[in-house]
This record gives structure tokens, sequence and C-alpha cells, in this order.
């Protein structure tokens, strides 16, 4: 089995496809002969690349899917940043700041950055005096925010 995700829909192999849908138990018998890839969205403004994956199998097979939707990762690193809007928070207790820092978690684990935007000044403190404000990027507005990814 080919264990490397594909890093766009084209790059999206038969053999890679045949594997996945053998070990999901969606195909027994036949496999992906080729494959046609559609864009459904793309580009600038979208957080991810989504597809359209139409395969051809070598044999018909009861329940093998006639097509399939892909959502992958943005190619643009500008699209794959996140931001926390707090500007509406202004209290902030260990349970919002655990979720906070597990978001980050996620999202370094996932290539991502995870910035904080428009943080009340209570808020921040409660950053300051856990010494989180080290470790997230904190922004005072939407604007320099995005002018800090680029």
């Amino acid at each position: 089995m080919t264990d490397a995700i594909p890093d766009r829909p084209e790059a999206i192999s038969p053999e890679w496809l045949t594997d996945r849908l053998r070990a999901s138990g969606t195909l027994t018998s036949a496999s992906v002969a080729s494959l046609d890839c559609e864009p459904i969205s793309e580009g600038m403004g979208f957080a991810g690349v989504v597809a359209r994956l139409t395969p051809t199998y070598t044999r018909s097979e009861p329940g093998a899917p006639e097509t399939l939707v892909v959502k992958m990762a943005s190619p643009h690193d500008s699209t794959r940043d996140l931001l926390v809007d707090l500007s509406r928070v202004t209290y902030i207790d260990s349970s919002g700041i655990a979720s906070l820092v597990e978001a980050l978690q996620r999202a370094d684990r996932a290539g991502l950055g995870l910035g904080l935007v428009s943080v009340s000044a209570e808020a921040l403190r409660v950053f300051e005096l856990a010494r989180l404000d080290k470790v997230f990027a904190i922004h005072s507005d939407l604007g320099s925010a995005l002018a800090a990814a680029g």
C-alpha cells in the first residue's frame, strides 16, 4: 500500500486510489484503471482545493463509487493560516486558554499557522500572565494580521 498522501488532486494515482478503496472495503476485486480529475474550486480565497474524481475500473464491482470529491490543503501559503478573532471576548478562563492551546498544537501538526486577532486588554492580560503572548502570534487587528501573513 502506498502510504504517502498526495498533496494535490491531480497527484492522486489510480494505484493510490485503488489501495484506499480496498483498505476501506469498497473494492474487493476491481482496480482503478484511470482517473479523471475535475477541479471544483481552487485559488486565492479558498481555504483548500476541491476536485471531483471520476474513476474508470478494470471491471464492474457493486458499490464502487462513480465519482468522489476530494478536498486538500491550499497550495497558497497565505490561505493556510488560521486567525481567531477575540474582539468580543472580555473574559477568558483556563478552559478557553486550553482550547486555544490545543487548536494551536493541532494547527502546528497540520503545518498551519494560528494567530489571534483583536485581543481585548482583559484577555491579553491573561495571555501575558501565562506567558502565552510569546507563544501565540497576537495581532491588534485583521489588517495587521493579513499584512504579517504576506
